[in-house]
């Protein structure tokens, strides 16, 4: 591989834009897969990281990539195998002032609803700059 298409992989991003889905499914693996599909990247080789945004990374309004793209991520999951039981997961960015420095994304699910689990997230984003 040349030094340049190296260079494409490695990359930092410099735009990002955040989505939700959930779902249901046979297996815990086929409702996370139908819930890819239903938040719009399910046809993404997604590429799970830690959690910093690059500096000067922008956040944008969610665009079309091309079918089988490496995508980095930063997600939050939770599956569960009861009927009824009430699930979140939500994840909250972080952005400093100064854009030459690094942002966050915190995740979080837990059973409970979506409101806590954002709000927890959102704190946990808060608390990454404090």
């Amino acid at each position: 591989m040349n030094r340049e298409k190296a260079m494409e992989l490695t990359s930092p991003p410099k735009r990002f834009f955040l989505t939700a889905g959930s779902a249901e499914g046979y297996t815990p693996l086929n409702a996370f897969d139908a819930a890819l599909i239903n938040a719009g990247v399910g046809d993404l080789n997604l590429v799970k990281l830690s959690s910093i945004l690059p500096p000067g990374c922008e956040h944008h309004d969610p665009f079309d990539l091309a079918a089988g793209t490496l995508t980095p991520v930063a997600y939050s999951s939770l599956t569960s195998h009861l009927t009824g039981e009430v699930i979140a997961a939500a994840v909250a960015c972080a952005l400093p002032e100064d854009p030459a420095q690094p942002g966050v994304i915190m995740e979080y699910s837990a059973r409970g609803s979506a409101e806590n689990a954002e709000a927890i997230a959102r704190d946990m984003a808060a608390h990454a700059f404090s």
